[in-house]
């Protein structure tokens, strides 16, 4: 019997946490263990957590770190197990039997470094939005899907660890580290084999679908192509960005639209402030969602202190607009609300307050999903 190690990172997931951690702990096979590596939240996640201590299947890990990646590479360095399985935090094993039949199917064939089988997203109430399938493994097949910018989802994936630990993530990704990874495997001959087992229930709405990181996606994705197969990279460019410049749906309006299916469900962005206790909340860009996200706040009594904009001497604005290059009033939190330039807002925000900085998107999609 092989030892398996589903790991999970988290970070302020009080509303999801839990079901990821029960479709685990209700598997009906017996050596594996639940790594949680926490980033130290803050809005009650841990007090979830701490309910699981004494299971003897689960393990805990709660301090902060510097990022998705870093979380997961912990994660990585504390397991046990002899296969790892990451699991997001909302993320679900699609049945109890899950853990047995891939043991059965490892047990039925000459031992591969890599496993990866079946994978749906799904909504907030389970249900079936896509369905993710590889076929049989061959190597033509692999490429064409790498073509395709896709890889088998992590959530999916089996790996040994002495192979996780040999290519971890790289954490100079954003998005991407887990696409990095897996074709890192592919070039190295690591062996692999495709199972017909569904895995896992992954939710929608999770960091590869937040409108910011369209831009970072298809940037990091285009880097990893050129890497591994730079003599396919030119045909690459020529048919993948004339696909992108027309295909990819505007972010504001992807936003826009996450927003209102809010508002039709009777939500606010309410909870999210009173959760974290801010009282002077600054917001960057009064573009339309910065406009939006002015009239929120004044509609739900929360203060908004200043707004931040490239264009501060051209607004008309009934509040005070200040450039980013001048000297920041303090702020509990910044919301920026420009979608594609988030990260290098945030760099440059980040020198001049020590203001939480928060993407508008993450916010919706969190209340949302």
């Amino acid at each position: 019997m092989k030892k398996f190690s589903i790991i999970t990172i988290c970070l302020n997931e009080k509303k999801r946490i839990e079901k990821t951690i029960k479709s685990v702990l209700e598997q009906n096979y017996a050596d594996y263990e639940m790594i949680i590596v926490d980033g130290d939240s803050i809005d009650g996640t841990k007090d979830i957590l701490k309910k699981y201590e004494q299971n003897p299947h689960f393990q805990l890990i709660s301090e902060p770190d510097s990022g998705v990646y870093s979380a997961m590479n912990k994660g990585i360095n504390r397991s046990t197990g002899e296969y790892l399985l990451f699991l997001n935090s909302g993320d679900i094993l699609n049945n109890p039997q899950v853990l047995s039949k891939v043991f059965a199917f490892m047990d039925s064939g000459e031992e591969k470094d890599i496993y990866y089988g079946r994978s749906i997203i799904v909504d907030n109430n389970n249900k079936m939005m896509r369905a993710f399938i590889f076929h049989e493994y061959s190597q033509s097949k692999m490429v064409k899907h790498f073509f395709e910018k896709w890889t088998p989802n992590h959530q999916a994936v089996f790996c040994r660890k002495e192979i996780m630990l040999k290519y971890s993530f790289d954490e100079n990704f954003v998005i991407r580290a887990d696409s990095d990874w897996f074709i890192k495997c592919f070039k190295n001959k690591c062996t692999m084999a495709s199972m017909d087992i569904m895995i896992s229930n992954y939710l929608h709405g999770g960091m590869s679908a937040r409108p910011k990181n369209d831009f970072v996606k298809y940037v990091e994705f285009e880097n990893i192509f050129k890497k591994y197969f730079p003599f396919r990279h030119i045909w690459y460019c020529l048919a993948k960005r004339i696909k992108f410049s027309h295909s990819l749906p505007w972010p504001q309006c992807r936003v826009m639209d996450a927003w209102l299916k809010l508002r039709g469900e009777g939500k606010t962005l309410e909870d999210f402030f009173t959760m974290n206790k801010y009282e002077n909340v600054a917001i960057y860009g009064l573009g339309i969602l910065g406009r939006h996200l002015l009239d929120e706040l004044k509609n739900i009594n929360i203060n908004v202190a200043y707004v931040i904009d490239q264009k501060a001497g051209e607004l008309n604005a009934d509040i005070k607009v200040v450039s980013p290059e001048s000297g920041l009033n303090s702020a509990d939190v910044i919301i920026v609300t420009v979608v594609y330039d988030f990260y290098n807002i945030k760099k440059l925000l980040s020198a001049k307050t020590k203001a939480r900085i928060v993407a508008l998107d993450d916010i919706i999609y969190d209340e949302l999903y």
